[in-house]
């Protein structure tokens, strides 16, 4: 007979059937399945801020040392500034921006480092789009491309040079996330084991510290019987002028202890 039900024949067709592992436990616990975050999100892309502002009243970068644009008119400026152009020259501000924070010198483009810095700006600002279109699954496909590419790239620097690799991950607010070489098993199962565990373990653990609460509670009285007693002790043996098995470095030691003990608890109160 199967351990995980059991089958009553009763008088006729009729049989009972009885589900064992449907049974409330007893100990408890709750398990609550976790929510699944989209491998895009921040949380874990390790994006730690999202994309910065920006000032759409800037020229393009095109037009940035223009000096006609200086003596020109308000509505001619306007026309030239990220606001009046497509979002792309906007990202392309930014791009620029988180590369210049990294560039070994101003023509750098081809280092590690600023094609880290160019795949985070453009991360970055399409995780707000993805917020903003949901549905969008195109966008979802080449998002997690790209993350997927700079972590690698990432990986790279880090066997590179791991100095570097950390300046950078600071200096670009990142946390690197690598793919792990075993994924766990999401299960009610599995987690009611690990959580019954936790659960004996914060048991044994509670015992445990009442226990030794309640020996140190007990402690100052014990260790002035025992002082008390090493005195008697040390003088019956003066006076009998036997061997002495108490020094007087002993009760200095344990009057030493006594001090400690209460110190410590009056620090607690």
């Amino acid at each position: 007979m199967s351990f995980v039900r059991k089958i009553l024949h009763l008088p006729g067709s009729f049989r009972l059937v009885v589900r064992h592992y449907a049974f409330k436990p007893e100990v408890p616990i709750k398990w609550v399945r976790p929510e699944k975050i989209c491998c895009t999100r921040p949380e874990r892309s390790g994006d730690m801020v999202g994309s910065p502002s920006v000032d759409v009243t800037l020229p393009v970068v095109e037009y940035e040392d223009c000096k006609l644009l200086e003596t020109a008119d308000e509505e001619v400026r306007k026309l030239f500034t990220l606001e009046s152009f497509p979002a792309k020259k906007t990202a392309h501000y930014l791009r620029g921006n988180m590369k210049a924070e990294v560039q070994r010198h101003a023509l750098d483009i081809g280092s590690m480092e600023a094609r880290i810095a160019d795949q985070t700006a453009r991360i970055r600002r399409l995780q707000d789009i993805a917020l903003q279109h949901p549905r969008n699954r195109k966008l979802k496909v080449f998002l997690k491309e790209l993350i997927e590419k700079r972590t690698s790239y990432l990986g790279i620097l880090r066997r590179w040079d791991y100095r570097r690799f950390e300046w950078l991950l600071d200096r670009l607010d990142l946390i690197y996330k690598p793919q792990p070489h075993e994924i766990p098993l999401v299960g009610r199962k599995y987690a009611i084991r690990k959580l019954t565990d936790k659960h004996c373990e914060d048991i044994r653990e509670k015992k445990l510290t009442d226990y030794r609460q309640h020996l140190e509670s007990q402690q100052i009285d014990f260790l002035k019987r025992k002082i008390e007693n090493l005195q008697f002790i040390l003088k019956e043996q003066e006076e009998l002028k036997i061997p002495q098995t108490v020094t007087p470095e002993q009760i200095e030691e344990t009057q030493k202890k006594l001090e400690e003990v209460q110190q410590r608890q009056a620090q607690k109160q």
